[in-house]
This record gives C-alpha cells, structure tokens and sequence, in this order.
C-alpha cells in the first residue's frame, strides 16, 4: 500500500471523531499531530468498555474507511464466513439480552396444556415451531415441562421421557450451555428452578466438581487483549468465530442461573464480559474486511488479520498516544504490500 495511508485515530477506550479539516479533533484534550491529524486522549475512566461498545467497535469501520479513501476503485466486499459468523454471534449476544425466550418457553407450556392427548409427534411439532430447531431451547423447553407437568399420567410421562431422550443425544451441546436470557434469570419466580436443573444435568456428566466449574465460565480478565489472546490460546486464530459463539453460550448458562439473590457484581461481571465479547466481534470483523480488501489490492500480500487484531488492541490499552505508538499499526498494514 502507498505511503501516504493515514493512520486510524484511536484512543484508549473509543474511536476519535475526525472533523472535515482533518487538522483538529474535537475534543478535550488533544495528542501530538500524525499526518495531518491529531490523536486523542481519553481521559474519562468510567465504565468504559459498558458505555464505549459501539465506539470502540468503529474502529474496525475505520481502518477500512482508510483503505477505501486511498483505493477508490474496490470492488464490492463479498459477505465471507468471517462476516456471517460475525452476524450470527451479534444476534447472540441481542439473544441473550432478550425476553425472547421466557415468552417462547409460556407459548410451549400453554400449547402443551391444551392439548389432549399429546402424541410424541405433536410434542416433536410443537418444539420445532416453539423454538425454531435450537437443540437448547428445546432441552429448556422441555425442562420446564417435566416440572410443570408432575403427575403420573401419560402426558408427564412423554413429556419426561422425551426430554432423557433430548439429553442423551444432545450431550456436547447441552454441555457447551444453555442458551436462554438474562431476564428469564430474573423472573424466576414464573418459572421453575433453572439452576437447579442445570446442575442436576451437569453433574450427570461428571459430577459435583464439575457442576460447579461448568456454572461458572467469567474470565474476569482486565481487557479485551488478555480476552482475545485467551481465546486465540485456547481455540486457535482459525476459529475464533466459533469459539466466541461457544463462550456467548457459556456466558448464557451464567446468567440463566443468576437468582434475586446473586449479588450485582456477579451479575456486573457477566454483562461485562458479554460486552467485552461483543466489541472484539465488532474490532475482528473490521480486521477480516481490511484483510480481504487488501488481499484483493494487491494479492501479493500476506497480512493476517489476527496480527492487525493485536495491535489494535495494543493501542486500546495506551492512554497516550502519538507516532511512535500508532506506526507498530501502520507497519502491520503497509510492510506485507510491496
């Protein structure tokens, strides 16, 4: 890529916002002048990540802006399996942040009440159309209609059996998490004892220890880099889609299984990680485009996405910033382009 590329304005926790004259930041306290712009420092330190999400995400938007003003002639992006993995895990996290679920769960029971004798296939029927083919909502679904239906007659009996049956053959992905809200969590008391359930199957897989362990799956680490480098570590750069997507699943059995009595730094520690999840969802996807679009610029290149992911949130971490610090992120974008 030529030389003249500007470098992305960045902060510790958002993007900077780049006036027309491209010669001043608004702002309240400004960095030294790289190319023509100036480079901000954030100075406000709370609850940045909570309420800097979006911003930060933009980031992403902004390296590729830079790579679109200085190529005027790209074509257009092709949605990849980067993209719609990244897609998928956004409906996620809005998933999990949702009553979706709780509503989905009360349609099932009351659909399972009125009707009389409910054969295995109406039962099959009902939990496709009640929850859209998702293995776990289909095993909650089915939780809860063991406890509501508790007689010994021949719907509870179906209900049960076809809920060990669900288990058996679903194991690993039941294992991974149980997909439900956090405000399911919260009104529990219209709903029976997910906790308990949870660990009850849990500890069919292996026990007490490991109920515990299962149920408890907040990295509490202090920023998005130790995040990141924990699941580059632990899955690999290859599939950090599918590993984000397992981890958003995990999170869920966290907060399904927080009661009235959690106490609201528990309960902080959840959200905080999801949002932590969520921007480097955001920051990956920018680092897939530019990689591809400069793929498509100059096929010669061998920039890594995972490289550019790292530096930036090397940056991310600095609360001053001038030249020096910004051109580790210029280099990862300009070295690999003869």
């Amino acid at each position: 890529m030529a030389s003249s590329v500007q470098a992305p304005i960045v902060s510790q926790y958002s993007p900077a916002t780049r006036q027309d004259s491209g010669s001043r930041i608004a702002n309240d306290a400004t960095g030294k002048a790289f190319t023509g712009e100036a480079v901000t420092v954030k100075t406000n330190a709370m609850s940045p990540l909570q309420k800097n999400a979006e911003k930060i995400a933009n980031m992403a938007e902004e390296l590729v802006q830079h790579v679109k003003d200085n190529k005027k002639d790209l074509k257009n992006r092709k949605v990849k399996e980067g993209t719609s993995f990244s897609e998928e895990m956004m409906k996620r996290v809005q998933k999990v942040q949702t009553i979706q679920n709780v509503q989905e769960i009360k349609d099932f029971l009351q659909q399972l009440k009125n009707t009389p004798n409910l054969t295995q296939k109406q039962l099959e029927d009902m939990l496709k159309n009640a929850f859209g083919g998702d293995t776990l909502h289909e095993f909650m679904g089915l939780n809860e209609a063991a406890h509501y239906f508790n007689d010994d007659d021949d719907k509870s009996r179906l209900v049960k059996q076809a809920l060990n049956d669900h288990f058996s053959k679903n194991r690993v992905a039941i294992k991974s998490g149980l997909n439900i809200s956090a405000l399911a969590a919260r009104e529990a008391e219209e709903l029976s004892d997910t906790r308990e359930l949870r660990e009850t199957h849990l500890k069919l897989l292996g026990g007490e220890e490991v109920a515990q362990r299962t149920l408890d799956h907040v990295t509490d680490l202090p920023t998005l880099k130790e995040l990141y480098k924990h699941i580059i570590d632990t899955h690999g750069s290859s599939a950090f889609e599918k590993a984000v997507l397992v981890h958003l699943k995990l999170l869920a059995v966290d907060l399904a299984s927080l009661n009235p009595s959690t106490s609201p730094e528990r309960l902080k520690a959840v959200i905080d990680e999801l949002s932590s999840l969520k921007v480097l969802v955001g920051l990956h996807d920018g680092c897939i485009e530019t990689q591809e679009q400069l793929q498509r610029l100059h096929p010669e290149t061998t920039l890594d996405a995972s490289e550019l992911m790292e530096e930036i949130l090397k940056l991310l971490e600095k609360t001053w910033m001038g030249e020096s610090d910004l051109q580790s992120l210029l280099n990862c974008l300009t070295d690999e382009v003869v």
